[in-house]
């Protein structure tokens, strides 16, 4: 059960992850220049003005259910949870998981702590083979407008809806309020204002950007999905990309989980590729807060590394709370709780009770709910990631029922980590 609580802790704690820095690499007639930046504007700059930039994001995007039917009424949001799923289960749940902590019942506790889970997050959770499950996944739309093979997609027939007397009288009067603003507008006009004057730009100076950062492209993908599919679906978007913007090339800047992707993008169609056509598709990559190579929130609750203490936990309320107005009584009634002991006297019952319930929490629970998605594996340095393959999958029958999830994970960890450095040296090289 300690690995439950742990894993809830480590979504929020990825959500927060907003620390920014990188580099990039110039070409010199001497080698390539590694450039260290330490503001956001600076790596907005580097080398991406002239040609399309596409941005792969992070861990977050929202997870829906009933995604497998036309009738969207029965799209819900599960990650983060629909209030129609997460009420009902707290007035199911809650009262019973308190009187269970409060009364050291851990049978209880038990009884009540995984079915929540259960019925919250378990439409998250992944297939056994590590693909997601039927009518699972994101809204989003990758396609730029164009079909399967790059040709331009036919505009929607949309219906006009008839035009109703309330909707007569509000276009009267929106006619009426458009003509009064044009007249004072005039009016205005004819009035001489003071204004500053503007230093003229020489023409030749003038800089007409055709891409760059503030024109970019947002690449949006199913974080739970293993780095493979999700590169090869990378891979699909630039192509459209350069499609619709005419350019050969583009650059990539990624951000958090984007870095495990877009390694794994740099491994398939750079590091391995053979067609120079598509090897050189990249002509810079930004790297920024990357987990590539292993984040602790992740890998410690689902490999079993986990404590909990009182004043993590006020700080963590403190953060989850916000300062609003609305919030902020809350908060102090909680810091009251805190300096009155209360915080310690519950965080003592808890760690007693995940010391003792340590290895109950592994099977239906966490490999039902968060303990099943690849994106999440992704996320751990290779020593981090084979302590939690034994932790969770340390036996031959999870071994064998899991047996596609781990050929998933492995590869990630055992071809495109491993090599990581050998692509960026590579890249750097070549000046990317």
């Amino acid at each position: 059960m300690k690995k439950l609580i742990s894993v809830l802790l480590s979504v929020s704690m990825l959500l927060g992850m907003t620390v920014v820095s990188g580099y990039a690499a110039e070409n010199e007639t001497d080698g390539p220049e590694i450039i260290y930046t330490q503001s956001e504007l600076d790596w907005r700059e580097l080398n991406m003005e002239d040609v399309p930039v596409v941005e792969v994001p992070g861990f977050g995007e929202t997870i829906y259910k009933g995604l497998d039917t036309e009738d969207e009424s029965d799209d819900i949001s599960i990650f983060g949870p629909d209030m129609s799923v997460l009420l009902p289960a707290i007035f199911k749940y809650v009262p019973g998981f308190l009187t269970g902590v409060i009364t050291r019942n851990y049978d209880l506790v038990d009884s009540t702590l995984g079915p929540f889970l259960l019925d919250v997050f378990s439409d998250i959770s992944c297939n056994p083979d590590g693909t997601m499950k039927e009518g699972t996944g994101g809204k989003y739309d990758n396609s730029l407008g164009l079909d399967e093979n790059l040709e331009p997609l036919p505009p929607e027939e949309s219906e006009i809806p008839e035009q109703t007397i309330l909707d007569k009288i509000n276009e009267f009067f929106n006619g009426i309020t458009t003509k009064i603003n044009a007249f004072f507008d005039s009016l205005k006009a004819l009035i001489p204002q003071d204004e500053p004057e503007t230093p003229e730009i020489p023409e030749e100076d003038i800089v007409e950007h055709k891409y760059g950062y503030s024109k970019s492209f947002y690449f949006r993908f199913d974080w739970r999905k293993d780095m493979h599919t999700i590169a090869g679906e990378l891979h699909d978007y630039i192509q459209r990309v350069k499609k619709v913007t005419g350019s050969d090339k583009v650059a990539i800047t990624a951000f958090s989980q984007g870095n495990c992707v877009v390694m794994t993008y740099l491994y398939e169609y750079y590091y391995n590729q053979t067609d120079p056509d598509v090897r050189d598709d990249i002509t810079s990559v930004v790297f920024i807060c990357g987990a590539m190579n292993g984040v602790a929130a992740c890998a410690d609750p689902i490999s079993g590394n986990i404590g909990i203490d009182s004043l993590s936990l006020l700080r963590f309320l403190k953060s989850a709370l916000g300062e609003s107005s609305s919030t902020i009584g809350l908060y102090y009634m909680i810091e009251v709780l805190y300096a009155a002991g209360l915080f310690d006297w519950l965080v003592d019952i808890v760690n007693e009770y995940l010391d003792q319930r340590l290895d109950n929490a592994i099977d239906p629970y966490l490999l039902e709910t968060f303990g099943a998605i690849p994106g999440f594996f992704a996320m751990m340095s290779p020593e981090r990631y084979a302590e939690a393959e034994e932790f969770l999958f340390g036996t031959p029958e999870r071994q064998e029922k899991y047996a596609g999830l781990l050929e998933k994970n492995r590869y990630y960890h055992n071809e495109v980590q491993a090599n990581m450095s050998n692509i960026i040296d590579e890249m750097m090289a070549e000046g990317k």
